[in-house]
């Protein structure tokens, strides 16, 4: 694991730490976490904490395994980047975000995630929200 200052992450930038160090649990435990602050960041799914500038966490790595590529959502015509934006997060209409995090705050050359657009709504200007590249379905259309 690499490690980072907890300054130099972005807010909305996942990372991890243990939990025995930094959040008060009494065993060690290795947690995910998500900067939400300048000083603050939230366990996912768990409780709110303070770092300082200098702490030292370990950069985020997802432990994903790709599934074979043949037929992947990462070769489709249909899977688009999502990307952040700076004015995000500052709205108040998606109520239960707003408690976590700024979702999707950022520069605009930060990937936040990666769309499908396959699935048809009435509205042809949607696109299905996914926090992982690879996946398949039966829609599937090669690049």
């Amino acid at each position: 694991m690499n490690y980072i200052t907890f300054k130099s992450l972005l807010i909305g930038d996942k990372f991890e730490c243990y939990g025995d160090q930094f959040i008060n649990y009494d065993f060690p435990k290795l947690c995910i976490c998500i900067k939400t602050g300048i000083d603050s960041a939230q366990e996912l799914d768990g409780v709110n904490f303070f770092l300082s500038e200098s702490d030292e966490v370990f950069v985020y790595e997802e432990k994903v395994i790709p599934p074979k590529c043949d037929e992947c959502c990462c070769n489709c015509v249909n899977q688009l980047k999502i990307m952040c934006h700076p004015t995000n997060g500052e709205k108040k209409e998606f109520g239960w975000l707003e408690d976590r995090f700024k979702f999707g705050k950022g520069p605009i050359n930060k990937q936040l995630g990666w769309g499908c657009k396959v699935i048809k709504f009435d509205d042809s200007s949607k696109v299905v929200f996914f926090d992982r590249e690879h996946g398949m379905c039966e829609m599937f259309y090669r690049k």
